[in-house]
């Protein structure tokens, strides 16, 4: 009964806040938290080229990493 009092695409729908003249999203501050987390873990794995088969971390944001090669691509 108490949950339907609460509107479910609350949680859901972008909240736009307004930085002075600027208006930012929580979709737009998401992307920017995982741009400086990827400029900050990426150089740390990825500093010289390494010849043999990655193995753990470097295994998981190698996988990343091609994703978003192949994805930024564009269409084939």
């Amino acid at each position: 009964m108490f949950l339907a009092n609460a509107d479910p695409l609350e949680e859901v729908l972008p909240h736009v806040y307004r930085i002075g003249p600027v208006h930012v999203s929580n979709v737009m501050i998401m992307a920017l938290i995982a741009a400086l987390l990827m400029l900050w873990i990426f150089p740390r794995l990825f500093n010289r080229p390494d010849g043999g088969v990655p193995t753990g971390a470097k295994n998981f944001f190698e996988s990343i990493l091609e994703f978003l090669r192949i994805e930024s691509s564009g269409p084939r």
